[in-house]
Order: structure tokens, then C-alpha cells, then sequence
């Protein structure tokens, strides 16, 4: 709640003390706010809670912003300094030198995009958007893929055997 709501809050009105003439202003969501809808469960979790109520709150915000509101929603973005402990970095380690990777179901999903990539996009929106208006744009594929999928293709392209992944 105070980083994600309160922070949220803080940063907006700060935003709009401190804005320059025709400003753009990018603010991030994550999947979870698509798919609040779609997957019961989310509902009930604290944290995918705070990132739904922090985006309605930018969201009424932005109708009386004076400048233009991108909100980009950006999947799960990984890259070369990613803690070891991170799915990918993680799966790749194990991968390399020959151990088992070991994971849960395999069922999350996301849509993994590299940082570069998604820096990219962010600035595409930024440029893209038209000054004054809020606009709506999806940093990465749009396409979301299981853990178990994205482990897989690791593998397959790693080259290792099926014995290396273990899901319970």
C-alpha cells in the first residue's frame, strides 16, 4: 500500500507541481491490471490489489493532466544483470552446468521481453503519443507464455536433455 498506492499518489502530484510545458509523462503497468479481470484468484492477492488501485488512481489523475498520459503495460522484462535467483537466469545456470532446474508448476505466464527491447517500446510510445491525450500502449509481444514453455525453449535451445527440468 504506501509504495504502490501512496508512492503512486506522491509521485503524480509531484508530476504535476513540477511539469513543463506540454509534457508527456509515462507511467507503467504491469499484466496484473489486464488480467484482474480474467483470473479470479488476482483479486484476492495484496499485491496485484495495490497495482490495480494505483492504476485507476493515475488513471483519474490523467483526465485532469494537461499534458499527454502514456500508460505502457510492461510484461515481465529481463536482462543481463537479473538476480541469479530470476526464472531465466536461473533456469540458464542450471542448464549450463548440467544440474537439475527445479520448478513449480510451470504454470505462470508472462511475456518476456529483454530491457533493451522494452526501452525501446517505451520511447516509441512516448514519441508516438499525441501531446495533450491520454494513450493506452502494450511494451512487448501481447502474448503471454507459461514458465513450463519459456524453460522449454531454453532447453531445446540449449541443447540439453529433458532430464535437467524437473515441475511438481
Amino acid at each position: 500500500i504506501q509504495v504502490n498506492i501512496v508512492g503512486t499518489e506522491r509521485l503524480l502530484s509531484l508530476i504535476k507541481k513540477r511539469a513543463v510545458k506540454n509534457p508527456k509523462v509515462f507511467l507503467a503497468k504491469t499484466f496484473y491490471e489486464k488480467a484482474i479481470h480474467a483470473i479470479p484468484s488476482f483479486k484476492n492477492n495484496p499485491y496485484v490489489a495495490t497495482k490495480e488501485a494505483s492504476s485507476r488512481l493515475a488513471e483519474m489523475w490523467s483526465e485532469d493532466f494537461k499534458g499527454a498520459t502514456i500508460f505502457g503495460t510492461i510484461y515481465h522484462a529481463f536482462g543481463p544483470d537479473d538476480h541469479f535467483l530470476s526464472v531465466l537466469s536461473y533456469a540458464a545456470k542450471q542448464l549450463k552446468d548440467n544440474k537439475p532446474a527445479i520448478f513449480s508448476s510451470g504454470t505462470v505466464l508472462g511475456d518476456w521481453l529483454y530491457i533493451t527491447d522494452a526501452v525501446v517500446g517505451i520511447l516509441g510510445a512516448i514519441t508516438a503519443s499525441p501531446a495533450g491525450l491520454v494513450s493506452h500502449w502494450d511494451i512487448g509481444s501481447g502474448t503471454l507464455t507459461t514458465v513450463r514453455e519459456l524453460v522449454e525453449e531454453l532447453q531445446q535451445i540449449s541443447g540439453r536433455g529433458g532430464d535437467n527440468i524437473v515441475f511438481d
